[in-house]
């Protein structure tokens, strides 16, 4: 049977042992931030959103933020849950740049962001704020998105209450295959070890 192990690791705050060598870079959600914490730090310093915790629909403010990626450059991906989009903070900049709605990394490291408005999936290759529509049509609200270990898309599509697939390698215009229908609003979806 499983069970979760009861002795934790502490990889932020202060534990009163031994500090790793590199900085981490942590959402702090209910917060509406991005927290960096080096080592031996015993509190985060805000790099992105309001170091006050205020949520925004402005360029500089966050609004439930739910992951953060860093490719190998250093730029930092953040998925703005509630403001649907992606920021972009490259590294060394001040500031950051609207990608799109929210989005996953593939295998190669290009971004596939979904558009709520405009119905689309689109793919921005590492470092780039500008992309390629690779969904067209066929969508009404696309939310969530997720790459399976053998690299199919799957798109979440909210306002047809479906989970659209897309094979490894499709190319922008391909039409993917319904794989869940009759589903109410869904928002994401996830995978198992086994591909659950």
């Amino acid at each position: 049977s499983l069970r979760w192990n009861s002795t934790g690791e502490t990889v932020a705050g202060n534990n009163n042992g031994t500090a790793g060598s590199t900085a981490s870079e942590l959402t702090d959600n209910f917060n509406h931030r991005i927290q960096r914490w080096g080592p031996n730090d015993t509190s985060g310093t805000t790099v992105a959103g309001s170091a006050s915790g205020t949520l925004g629909w402005t360029a500089s403010l966050l609004n439930y933020p739910t992951s953060i990626y860093v490719d190998s450059s250093l730029n930092m991906y953040i998925f703005d849950m509630w403001n649907l989009r992606i920021l972009q903070w490259l590294n060394g900049a001040s500031g950051e740049s609207i990608i799109a709605g929210t989005g996953v990394q593939d295998a190669s490291g290009n971004i596939y962001a979904t558009s709520n408005t405009a119905n689309t999936v689109t793919r921005y290759p590492q470092g780039s704020t500008s992309g390629t529509v690779m969904v067209s049509s066929g969508l009404t609200y696309p939310w969530g998105l997720r790459f399976d270990t053998y690299g199919n898309l799957y798109v979440v599509d909210d306002g047809s209450g479906t989970i659209v697939m897309f094979c490894a390698g499709f190319t922008a215009g391909s039409v993917g295959t319904i794989v869940a229908s009759g589903l109410n609003q869904p928002l994401d979806v996830a995978f198992d070890s086994n591909m659950n």
